[in-house]
């Protein structure tokens, strides 16, 4: 009856990772509460190998193979920290590609002024002079914090390397805005000549006639 009780156990013990780790918990705590659990465990395990020691190293062998399987069946902490716990199919506002959520920040709470607003200049530029949001066609306006124009800029989900490019003041090279306006090609009231390199602008803007 031990017999069978034992070898349930040891497959309930197999089937279920939960229980496995009750187990283990519970016994680290008896080892921490009691060291005299920690020598005779210790001692049988001594007696084992020396009255057989083939079936001792047998039994080792088995274990940690056990458990080298069982650790490469379930994702280790930092692949769960960085994929699992978050969700992919975010796309950055500035070159479209996807990303997971924890990959992408918002312009708005960058916590630098002069980086913020050398993002927004970047971003009006690419984005807004010419566009739905300057209907006067004006070739500059006062970046600042306070000019609701840029208002929407703020809200734009950028993924790490544009934004590293944004707050230095630079176009980030895979902006869906530089493959409209590539070498020279005229939008709305400007002209723009690129450097194919960083794909930052090299000229300036036509003033309105």
């Amino acid at each position: 009856l031990r017999a069978r009780e034992a070898a349930a156990t040891r497959q309930r013990r197999a089937e279920n990772a939960e229980v496995r780790v009750r187990d283990a918990a519970r016994k680290r705590q008896r080892r921490a509460a009691d060291p005299r659990v920690k020598r005779r465990e210790a001692e049988c395990k001594r007696r084992r190998r020396q009255a057989d020691p083939a079936a001792a190293r047998a039994l080792d062998r088995a274990t940690q193979a056990a458990a080298r399987a069982r650790r490469f069946t379930q994702p280790d902490g930092r692949f769960k920290r960085d994929f699992e716990d978050h969700s992919f199919g975010h796309s950055c506002k500035v070159c479209d590609r996807l990303w997971f959520d924890n990959d992408l920040s918002v312009i708005g709470n960058i916590k630098e002024d002069s980086s913020r607003l050398n993002a927004l200049r970047v971003l009006w530029n690419e984005f807004g002079r010419g566009g739905p949001d300057d209907e006067n066609g004006d070739t500059f306006i006062a970046v600042c914090d306070d000019n609701p124009r840029l208002a929407p800029f703020k809200s734009y989900l950028v993924c790490t390397s544009c934004r590293e490019s944004l707050v230095n003041g630079r176009v980030p090279s895979m902006s869906v805005a530089s493959l409209a306006q590539s070498t020279g090609v005229v939008q709305g009231n400007r002209s723009v000549q690129r450097d194919q390199s960083t794909s930052c602008e090299k000229g300036v803007t036509k003033s309105t006639q």
